[in-house]
């Protein structure tokens, strides 16, 4: 008898079967050897997708790589035995490990913290006076305010500020007060304070417009002997009241807040 055909030799194929033996008809006439089919290997495990693609995060901080996908192999296809006279059919293939995602591309950034829009609207620098600016305080606090020429923050001069902080929740500040502007609403105002004596203190910026209405940049703490940089993003206040308006702004201004006596400096206010 002729011998059966061996699986067929793909990566996808079961082996075949072999050629059965042949049966021999009465009258003793021999029939010939059925081929065995080929069969079908393991199939090729499909590999897991890599790492999902990361989005940039807020303020286009840079986005972390996904991981590796995970090696999902595909069980190796058995080899078929091999039919008489026929090779034997190969085995499936393994899956191999999905690629590690990659990095998402990097966010659109806010403007920096401490980083006004040009052009400028106002600049106190205070180099050469206190440039009309004014102590504001409810009692019993109290502040003073006058022009200390020896320390600024780019240059010599600032604003300095003698205050007395009795109740914590009693208002104190230096400020100024301005003829309405009506185009603050894409502005950032900036402005620097340095603690020369005191501790525990924060510091805020805010604007009041029309009708008393109020936004500020919330409170950060001042260390004493460092420029600290407050920032009041006019369009996105981290607090605002009822009837806020930046585009009709009436005074800007500093507030530090705390107990006891202290000794502060402004310089560089810009919007």
């Amino acid at each position: 008898p002729a011998a059966g055909q061996g699986g067929a030799t793909t990566p996808h194929a079961f082996a075949g079967s072999g050629g059965v033996e042949p049966s021999t008809a009465t009258g003793g006439s021999s029939f010939a050897t059925v081929a065995g089919a080929a069969g079908y290997g393991g199939l090729v495990g499909g590999a897991e997708s890599g790492g999902v693609r990361a989005d940039a995060g807020a303020g286009g901080c840079t986005a972390r790589a996904g991981t590796a996908g995970a090696t999902d192999a595909g069980g190796t296809g058995t080899d078929g035995d091999a039919a008489s006279g026929a090779p034997a059919g190969r085995g499936g293939m393994a899956a191999t490990a999905g690629a590690a995602g990659t990095c998402g591309a990097a966010g659109g950034g806010a403007v920096p913290a401490c980083e006004p829009l040009a052009p400028l609207l106002r600049s106190f620098t205070f180099d050469t006076d206190a440039t009309t600016w004014e102590a504001y305080t409810e009692v019993p606090n109290a502040c003073s305010v006058a022009w200390f020429s020896t320390t600024g923050h780019d240059a010599p001069g600032a604003l300095q500020a003698t205050v007395s902080l009795v109740d914590v929740d009693a208002f104190t500040s230096m400020q100024y007060r301005d003829a309405p502007l009506t185009d603050m609403n894409d502005r950032i105002v900036v402005a620097h304070v340095l603690v020369q004596s005191g501790s525990d203190l924060t510091g805020k910026l805010y604007v009041q417009t029309t009708d008393y209405a109020w936004a500020d940049s919330g409170s950060i703490p001042l260390e004493p002997g460092v420029w600290t940089c407050l920032s009041l993003d006019m369009a996105h206040p981290a607090y605002q009241n009822a009837g806020y308006d930046p585009n009709n702004v009436l005074t800007v201004g500093v507030r530090v807040r705390g107990v006891g006596d202290a000794t502060v400096l402004l310089d560089d206010v810009v919007y």
